[in-house]
């Protein structure tokens, strides 16, 4: 149950929060890939996390389990449920959210973030999208970059996509 293990983690982080001298009220969320998928996940459905966070972040982020390429991992009778899909469980508690996607992302399609996108801004929630042209997956991840011989020339943009988008709702930071 990988949302109840992240429901665990995030919980465990917030009670020792004061502990270790930080804010959890402000936190955010990143996720990329099957990681943007928990990330999604973790703010959008019903679940047994004590807190809130101030805003997502989410890169080529898995967000619809209907589409066949990303349901065939739930069981049969689950398929073309929607409860597993973040996109389909947005609402008015989801945060303010970025969006990261590679236009020629191989793995995950753009759609998926482009689909989150449109249904925050249906509900009125507030939503950035950015497709980061001639970009694969995985383009934030430099190991993975640098080891399949690719630019990190994206990661770059992503980083101050990100950076522009946290100064904008934590302008007290330092980035």
């Amino acid at each position: 149950d990988l949302v109840g293990d992240c429901t665990d983690a995030l919980n465990f982080v917030r009670k020792r929060a004061n502990e270790w001298g930080a804010d959890f009220s402000r936190s955010v969320l990143l996720g990329e890939s099957a990681g943007g998928y928990l990330a999604a996940a973790m703010t959008t459905f019903r679940h047994d996390f004590d807190g809130e966070t101030e805003a997502l972040i989410l890169v080529n982020a898995v967000c619809d389990m209907t589409d066949p390429r990303w349901n065939k991992y739930l069981p049969d009778e689950e398929r073309q449920s929607l409860h597993y899909s973040p996109l389909h469980q947005i609402g008015k508690n989801t945060p303010p959210v970025l969006l990261l996607h590679g236009a020629d992302d191989s793995v995950v399609s753009p759609a998926h973030s482009l689909a989150f996108y449109e249904c925050m801004r249906k509900q009125s929630r507030f939503a950035e999208l950015y497709r980061i042209e001639k970009t694969d997956h995985a383009f934030l991840l430099a190991e993975f970059m640098l080891e399949n011989g690719k630019s990190t020339a994206a990661a770059g943009l992503g980083v101050q996509i990100m950076n522009k988008f946290l100064r904008e709702r934590f302008p007290e930071l330092k980035l």
